[in-house]
């Protein structure tokens, strides 16, 4: 995804940041030189881990707070789908992309018209 995606220079926001691939993409958002990473949790269970490696972390219920980083986000990287992913394309700007892998909500996300310029499907097959 980050090949497709480059997060160099860019502000990155992660949903679904418990899991072990979000962590995965922070950790390689940094190394190839995002300017900031900040990550959407549904718990406190990670945020030693992401307080260590300098990631700002936002609760998946505080939504004024999703909307402001969604507003500076340049690429986002979705694995929930459902409202949150609503709620992040309702505030991205027009120049951010967003890439969904995932669907953990388990609710598909409307797919407004003005949301079609700026998303990515990535599909996985195991």
């Amino acid at each position: 995804m980050l090949k497709h995606y480059s997060p160099q220079g860019k502000h990155i926001l992660v949903t679904a940041a418990g899991s072990d691939c979000a962590k995965l993409l922070c950790n390689w958002a940094i190394k190839f030189a995002a300017l900031s990473v900040t990550v959407i949790c549904r718990s406190d269970n990670h945020v030693q881990y992401y307080n260590k490696h300098t990631i700002k972390h936002i609760k998946q219920d505080d939504k004024q707070t999703i909307e402001y980083f969604a507003r500076q986000a340049d690429i986002v990287f979705d694995a929930v789908g459902g409202e949150l992913a609503e709620t992040i394309l309702a505030h991205m700007p027009e120049s951010s992309e967003f890439v969904s892998y995932g669907l953990l909500s388990g609710t598909f996300f409307n797919l407004k018209n003005d949301y079609q310029k700026f998303i990515g499907f990535i599909f996985v097959t195991i």
